[in-house]
């Protein structure tokens, strides 16, 4: 579990967004924070919309959506 605050985020357009912050955690590696970057490139986003998650000692965790839709606006 991450509690974690986004304080940061940066939109590469046409379909990118880079979302950052502190976080706190008790049993994730000792996150201090966290990158998460998305990507829009489908509607609906299964299977193409993408995104990863990097905290404390875990980098570049996620994939490829198997359901529901990322939508940067």
């Amino acid at each position: 579990h991450l509690d974690c605050t986004v304080t940061s985020v940066l939109i590469t357009p046409p379909n990118k967004a880079r979302l950052s912050g502190p976080c706190s955690s008790t049993n994730a590696g000792g996150a201090m924070s966290f990158t998460a970057d998305v990507e829009d490139n489908a509607n609906p986003g299964k299977g193409a919309d993408k995104f990863t998650i990097s905290y404390g000692t875990v980098l570049n965790e996620g994939g490829k959506l198997t359901s529901g839709n990322i939508q940067i606006h």
